[in-house]
């Protein structure tokens, strides 16, 4: 019962750091709506590439829609950056307060703490634990959260096209997680032997 109250005042305390970023909280989320906005987009522009520039051989229908497509590529890319940099933001003043909150912490401590445990021992302790706090905010989270939009926007653009073929292709992601692991497994095995 004390470690889940312990582990709530901790969950409380990061929501509390986390919230004094609302700013970049909320360009981080206008990032993520408008990548999968682009993201629905794109699969759009290239079925009209295709059916109505390719196959009936219209070349002002061809560019036109190279051009949007390479617009709105590069507007992910833009978004992609802010993102990134309200990421980094997040993540560096979150480090830097949870140092700034240790330290004040530290210099309470009395003497003999320092004596009974090595300085390098206590240095390592925190920074590990700054780390993995500040780690909610890392780059790593904003890749998994764009990946998964990645693949709701595809899918649904899919969908748009063609609704069997959505339908396959979300059948046969099991079967391909299934064989590769199949295969990795294998080759564990005989890196192993």
């Amino acid at each position: 019962m004390r470690m889940k109250k312990i582990d709530f005042k901790i969950d409380k305390s990061i929501h509390k750091l986390l919230l004094s970023y609302k700013k970049y909280l909320m360009g981080i989320l206008v990032c993520l709506i408008s990548m999968s906005l682009i993201l629905f987009i794109q699969p759009l522009i290239i079925q009209k590439i295709t059916d109505f520039g390719m196959v009936k051989k219209n070349m002002r229908v061809i560019l036109t829609n190279a051009s949007l497509l390479l617009i709105i590529s590069l507007l992910y890319q833009m978004f992609d950056t802010m993102q990134t940099r309200f990421f980094s933001n997040i993540y560096n003043g979150v480090s830097f307060s949870l140092y700034q909150q240790a330290y004040r912490k530290m210099n309470k401590l009395r003497i003999e703490y320092y004596s009974e445990n090595g300085s390098a021992e206590i240095v390592h302790a925190v920074s590990n634990d700054i780390d993995n706090i500040a780690s909610v905010a890392n780059q790593m989270t904003s890749f998994s959260v764009t990946s998964i939009l990645q693949i709701v926007g595809g899918v649904m653009g899919l969908a748009v096209l063609n609704w069997k073929m959505t339908v396959l292709i979300v059948l046969l992601i099991p079967i391909k997680f299934m064989v590769v692991y199949f295969f990795l497994k294998k080759r564990i095995m005989q890196l192993n032997e």
